[in-house]
Parts: structure tokens; sequence; C-alpha cells
């Protein structure tokens, strides 16, 4: 009885969470089917290099960094760009019908899924300092969008920030560098959220019983 009764303060905290920041988790979801939709349609990324296929399709050692062993850091792309190879192959190639169709979706879907995090970390490193909502969310948007904007010079043919012309190129430097820049922005929140950085403290939430990231995420 009394894990039921906390199973349901446990789910109604989650509904309480999602109703106080919809906003951003439908902002979240939106960037997410964009990033989708550009990544499979718009400007889809092939594999076209020898190394696309040999690391899409092949482990090329265990998941633990070895001294001495070739490229001893680069453990997430050679993992995960052959775990979406399967993905692709498997899942998504019955459906798709192509090969290169199947990889592009497969990359989407990656893509997507690091961008909607780390817009949701600018999110909540915003909202550990300022308790506005609507501000926060927009900021963040605004910042995501500058990635794609800001590098705008021709009519077409432009490049953004996570531009990358080849599947190898997408795995091994934007998405690390993306993991790397949310793990930044969420240790920056954890040491706002700490008290140990305190910016306009009538203005600005730096953490405590009442800061408004203590029941989100």
């Amino acid at each position: 009885m009394v894990g039921g009764c906390e199973k349901m303060k446990e789910s109604d905290d989650m509904l309480d969470i999602i109703k106080r920041h919809k906003l951003i988790l439908f902002c979240t979801a939106l960037l997410f089917m964009f990033v989708c939709y550009y990544y499979a349609a718009i400007n889809p990324v092939l594999l076209r290099w020898g190394d696309d296929f040999l690391h899409f399709g092949t482990f090329a050692a265990d998941p633990i960094p070895r001294i001495g062993r070739w490229n001893v850091t680069r453990l997430l792309p050679e993992n995960l760009m052959p775990i979406m190879g399967y993905f692709s192959a498997f899942f998504i190639y019955p459906l798709a019908g192509d090969y290169l169709t199947a990889a592009s979706i497969a990359l989407a879907i990656v893509m997507g899924l690091f961008l909607s995090a780390l817009l949701l970390s600018f999110y909540r490193l915003f909202i550990s300092l300022y308790n506005d909502r609507t501000a926060c969310t927009a900021v963040s948007i605004m910042i995501m969008g500058l990635c794609f904007a800001m590098f705008k010079s021709n009519a077409s043919n432009n490049v953004h920030l996570f531009y990358a012309f080849s599947y190898i190129l997408v795995f091994f430097f934007v998405i690390p560098n993306i993991l790397n820049s949310v793990i930044v922005l969420t240790l920056m929140r954890r040491y706002i959220v700490s008290g140990k950085l305190a910016i306009n403290a009538n203005k600005f939430s730096g953490g405590g019983q009442n800061g408004l990231m203590d029941s989100f995420l």
C-alpha cells in the first residue's frame, strides 16, 4: 500500500513538472522533428567514404579505453556509429527500402536527440538563474536558431554550426562536441544550484529549496 502511494506521488510530481514546463517540452519536440526532417530530407548526410562504411558496419573494439591502442579516446563514435548502422539496417531499411536513405534517417534521429538534449541543457541553465519559463525558453530557442542562422551568407549552399559533409565527421566531431556542450552546461547549472555562484540575488535564483530547477529533470 505504501509503495502504491509513493508511485502515485511520483506520477503526480511528474505530471506537475510537465505542466509547468510544457512550453519548453513542446519546443523540444518541435526541434526534434525539425532536425530529423532537416537531416533526413533537406540536407541528408550520406555514406560516401571508405571510413564511413567501415565504421558504420563494424565495431572497432570493445568500449574500454586502453593505453597503446589507436585513437584511445574515441570510444563514443567507434561504438555509436555501428550501433546506428545495425539500427538502420534492421529497423529502418525494411521500411525505407533504400540503405543510404536508412542511414540518413538514422543519423537524423541521433542528431535530433543530441540537439534536443542541448536545447534542454540551455533551458535548465537559464531557469536556474532566472525564474521566467517563457523568457528562458525564448532565449534557448534563439541560441539554437542562431547556430543555423548566423552562418548564412548566400541564398543557398550555406553551412551551420553542426555542418558536416561526411557521416564519419558527424559522429567523430559534431556529436562529441554537442555532448561536451551538454556536459559543460550541466556542470554550470549544478554549480549555480549548489549556491556557489550568485548573480544579482534580488532578481535571480541560485538554487536552494525555492529554485525552479530543483524539481525539473
